[in-house]
């Protein structure tokens, strides 16, 4: 988890540190997946500029606003950029085909 964004949680899932990719191992837990945000914390995001919800808005928000995380048990496979997802594309085909 080292090379991904770690959160350190709290009591009932509540995540009380995120830190975006540490490069360290601070936590068992990542930040991936969807995101479920109530309208006004896109009142925290700046107009006009690039701003990533890893390396600014959720290490702010948190201080704020309340945010959980659900914990998953099945394997991650990060599709971020169109060569990963073309391998994943081939992983799943072969998954269901062999």
């Amino acid at each position: 988890p080292c090379d991904k964004g770690q959160i350190l949680l709290g009591d009932k899932n509540r995540i009380i540190k995120f830190k975006e990719k540490p490069g360290k191992f601070l936590s068992h837990f990542i930040n991936a997946g969807v995101y479920i945000l109530e309208p006004r914390i896109l009142e925290y995001i700046p107009q006009g500029m690039y701003y990533d919800f890893g390396k600014d808005l959720f290490p702010i928000i948190i201080q704020s606003e309340k945010l959980y995380a659900y914990e998953i048990t099945e394997p991650l496979i990060d599709i971020g950029t169109p060569e990963i997802y073309k391998n994943f594309e081939r992983y799943k085909t072969n998954r269901l085909e062999g």
